[in-house]
């Protein structure tokens, strides 16, 4: 799942909006015995706990996040880490 938005709500707005429907979404998807990522663009630092308690398997976050911050939150869900590099210019 790939949501290019995060970056720009607050936490409060994803629980609100978001929470919901991307935990339905990974439920669904573990239901059916595969692995689910979120990638998100931009700097979401305040939305990666919300994203996390969502339920995917993996969390990946693109250059504007401190990547060892972001390995302390997803550490405590058990969620996988990656990471996206700049294109090249």
């Amino acid at each position: 799942m790939t949501d290019p938005l995060v970056s720009q709500i607050s936490a409060a707005h994803f629980s609100a909006f978001l929470s919901a429907p991307f935990s339905r979404l990974f439920a669904s998807i573990r239901a059916l015995g595969l692995f689910s990522a979120f990638f998100v663009c931009g700097d979401a630092t305040r939305n990666l706990e919300v994203m996390c308690q969502t339920g995917p398997d993996a969390i990946s976050i693109d250059e504007n996040i401190n990547m060892a911050a972001a390995k302390q939150i997803t550490h405590q869900y058990n969620i996988a880490l990656g990471a996206t590099s700049p294109s090249p210019r």
